[in-house]
């Protein structure tokens, strides 16, 4: 028995399984319909010449001292399952039930074909692989590959035998590991990512306080209608541009301005597939790439399309090189990098139909229940039909519908943006649709709404946090309280406060940047009944110091970065909301709404201006 490591895609996809055991994150699944009456016995000969052929179907997974190995059988002839449906509605409710079956990575076989039958007497299979032995470009090859066996035993065609296996990939990786050209690609990589970008994410607009995580996903679908494709491929090809690259720029100015990062990774699959024979040998080719995004919002759109097309053609000169080892040697510098990135973008024209074919036929590929990445947005075409579909899957502990609905619709405004004018500059274009702001101005400036005229904004505050006090209430960076904590901290500095002498009608500066602290602060102070007066880090000092002094300030909150621009020590040091002390109950002082909240030194000409405004 010949024993082979895994090759660096199947490393990366064992790593996942690892973290994401007993779930169905590595499953591929997949349809192929036949549009004609057929002959299921006969199909099940065409899928077993399909698996003798192909050498990754016989890959079997063992641990021997702590590594893992493969090693490859011939796979017995097989009496698949064989299935009677009413139609193809069932047939895809069959088959999103047993793409939610979990792989034994131990077990002999890694893929499961289930054959069916319709009313109409049209029939196919329902495909489930496990990754570490299939990828895109495997699919495509399951739907061309049986689909012509089918088309020759119909026939009493030969079929041929193929003289290449994965075998082959995994010496020639093994050639490649040992070579300068490895080397070369090792240095690309880790000067591309000597200073490591922040994490992009999607926010969420909806409110999740999820205690565990699991990476339970979803699929949201959507068609890109031909009409529309046809004035993109009409832009890409005048400008000698890629489609995938095109819609690369479209998601990296969206991930950008929602994330409010100039500088980020967007990840993106690589096929890995560098010659003939390569394309046409089924297995686990997939190489995952960081593509390093850098956003100017002086260039035109145009010119964006262009620099990502640079840099896709300098990440594919150097794709070999493995993401799980990049991450590896940028580890040594942060120890705490997760990923570079969180949002993984895929563009595959998987010609998993082959158009010369006189069989007609049609394949689906289905998403599994568990991904990895927060979302994974698919851009696909298996049919080679003029349409485009979008699948966004995405794991509902982070997102919900309405946050992939929202998404897609301010992508297509996009869109539209630049194909009407491609000259736009990326900070012209506008992420908000129509409806978005009309929504904006005239519903949420409408603010005339009806509250009890007898409560506070404090005593609207504190209810809410007793209605929903698990709720997230306020997000900066990666820090996030919930209503309960805000509450229970706010009333904590509160506290320490009045200790301080902070007494109702007493005036009270913050001099803090924006930050978790800085919103405590407030409501500490309003809690206190004491008037809350903003002093903004980058006002001059006799500024600050004219206004602490104008408003007759009992106290100052700051932080050890700014308290050197006082020229008092009235004030009261804040340098991590951590070391405020929570507490459940606070007897705050009787408040009422037409006491004054705050005070606000506007820039008149005197620089003396004063405004008011009250706890309503």
């Amino acid at each position: 028995m010949n024993y082979y490591e895994l090759t660096n895609p199947q490393k990366a996809i064992w790593s996942i399984e690892q973290f994401y055991k007993g779930t169905n994150v590595n499953n591929i699944c997949g349809t192929l319909t036949i549009k004609q009456d057929v002959d299921l016995s006969l199909l099940n000969k065409a899928v077993n010449l399909f698996v003798a052929n192909n050498a990754s179907f016989g890959i079997n997974i063992i641990q021997k001292d702590d590594n893992v190995l493969q090693y490859f059988i011939t796979q017995d002839e097989e009496d698949f399952e064989k299935v009677y449906l009413k139609d193809y509605r069932e047939v895809q409710k069959l088959a999103n039930e047993r793409c939610e079956n979990v792989f034994d990575l131990s077990s002999k076989k890694l893929y499961k074909f289930i054959l069916f039958k319709l009313e109409n007497g049209h029939g196919g299979f329902i495909i489930l692989t496990h990754h570490i032995i299939s990828d895109a470009g495997t699919f495509g090859l399951i739907g061309t590959e049986i689909a012509e066996n089918y088309r020759k035993l119909l026939g009493n065609e030969e079929i041929e035998k193929k003289d290449y296996s994965y075998i082959d990939y995994i010496n020639s990786e093994k050639e490649y590991m040992a070579s300068s050209k490895f080397s070369k690609d090792e240095d690309y990589w880790t000067n591309l990512y000597k200073e490591i970008p922040e994490l992009a994410m999607l926010p969420s607009v909806s409110i999740k306080n999820n205690s565990s995580f699991t990476g339970k996903a979803i699929r949201k679908e959507y068609i890109i209608d031909s009409s529309l494709l046809r004035k993109i491929a009409d832009f890409c090809k005048r400008n000698k541009v890629s489609n995938y690259n095109f819609f690369m720029a479209i998601f990296s100015i969206y991930l950008g301005r929602i994330s409010n990062l100039r500088d980020f990774a967007i990840g993106t699959p690589i096929l890995n597939r560098a010659n003939f024979k390569e394309k046409h040998t089924t297995g686990m080719f997939i190489n995952t790439a960081s593509l390093k995004i850098v956003l100017d919002e002086k260039l035109s759109f145009l010119d964006f399309v262009k620099q990502i097309s640079a840099s896709s053609l300098s990440m594919l000169r150097y794709q070999k090189y493995p993401y799980e080892l990049l991450l590896q040697n940028l580890r040594k510098l942060d120890n705490n990098l997760p990923a570079l990135y969180d949002v993984m973008l895929s563009y595959q024209v998987t010609k998993a139909h082959d158009k010369n074919s006189t069989l007609p036929y049609e394949v689906e590929w289905l998403g599994t229940s568990t991904i990895s990445n927060g979302i994974y947005i698919h851009l696909h075409d298996n049919n080679d039909e003029e349409s485009l579909n979008i699948a966004y899957d995405y794991q509902i502990e982070k997102y919900e519908e309405k946050d992939i609905v929202f998404m897609h619709e301010r992508i297509l405004n996009i869109i539209n943006q630049v194909l009407e004018n491609e000259n736009l500059l990326e900070s012209d274009i506008e992420i908000l649709t129509e409806k978005e702001k009309n929504l904006i101005l005239h519903d949420f400036n409408d603010t005339k709404l009806n509250y009890p005229k007898n409560m506070t904004i404090i005593d609207l505050f504190e209810t809410q946090a007793s209605r929903i006090p698990h709720n997230t209430a306020l997000v900066y960076d990666e820090k996030t309280l919930t209503y309960k904590e805000l509450n229970e901290k706010a009333n904590g500095l509160a506290k320490m406060l009045m200790s301080k002498g902070v007494k109702p009608k007493d005036v009270v500066g913050v001099l803090l940047p924006r930050s978790i602290e800085f919103v405590i602060s407030i409501w500490a102070i309003l809690k206190c009944g004491a008037i809350y007066m903003p002093l903004f880090t980058d006002y001059p000092n006799d500024r600050l110091n004219y206004m602490i002094k104008n408003s007759n300030a009992k106290l100052v909150l700051t932080n050890d970065s700014f308290k050197n621009k006082l020229d008092n020590n009235s004030f009261f040091t804040i340098n991590n909301y951590e070391n405020i002390r929570t507490s459940h109950m606070f007897n705050k002082p009787f408040i009422t709404p037409n006491d004054i909240a705050y005070i606000i030194y506007t820039s008149g000409s005197t620089r003396k201006t004063k405004r008011c405004s009250n706890y309503k």
